[in-house]
């Protein structure tokens, strides 16, 4: 974990995130690459099938949003078969899973020294003088982020890793 006061073991579930993520990422660039014969080609296809597995993963697209929204009547059918290809391309992906251990490990419980939420400071002021000082506890992160508030989700989210990486 990248916090100071850390709530359980999240220092060996975040090696353990890095690592099977390494592993997982490797063998499927290495599965792509070896579909094409060409060394510089076999090369790219691998990089750009690990750049799809980033975007697929929820660190670019929020593979969840509208998830939670069972109400499907104002979507078309075009929206719905899009957001199934996503979700599963998603579960078939180690970086979903390794992107959600990792945060929800990082914010999921963390308590200051007094028992307390802890509270993240953003100073816009670095970027721009014009822009504010914001204040956000780690439960208003996982939430903008859709995901899980509670630490127990990141044990299953880095057991779905595994479970991705042996296959």
């Amino acid at each position: 974990g990248l916090r100071r006061r850390c709530a359980g073991y999240c220092v060996a579930r975040f090696a353990a995130a890095l690592s099977l993520t390494s592993i997982a990422t490797g063998f499927a660039a290495l599965a792509l690459g070896s579909c094409v014969a060409n060394a510089t080609a076999a090369n790219a296809v691998g990089a750009l099938g690990v750049l799809a597995m980033a975007l697929f993963g929820g660190v670019a697209v929020d593979v969840n949003s509208g998830n939670s929204n069972s109400d499907v009547s104002g979507q078309t059918l075009v929206d719905q078969i899009s957001r199934f290809v996503v979700h599963v391309a998603a579960s078939c992906d180690a970086l979903y899973y390794a992107f959600r251990a990792a945060v929800i490990g990082e914010f999921a419980g963390a308590e200051d020294g007094h028992g307390e939420p802890v509270e993240y400071v953003i100073d816009g002021h670095k970027c721009d003088p014009s822009f504010p000082k914001v204040t956000v506890d780690v439960e208003a992160i996982l939430v903008t982020l859709d995901l899980p508030t509670r630490a127990a989700q990141a044990d299953v989210a880095l057991g779905w890793l595994g479970v991705v990486a042996a296959a």
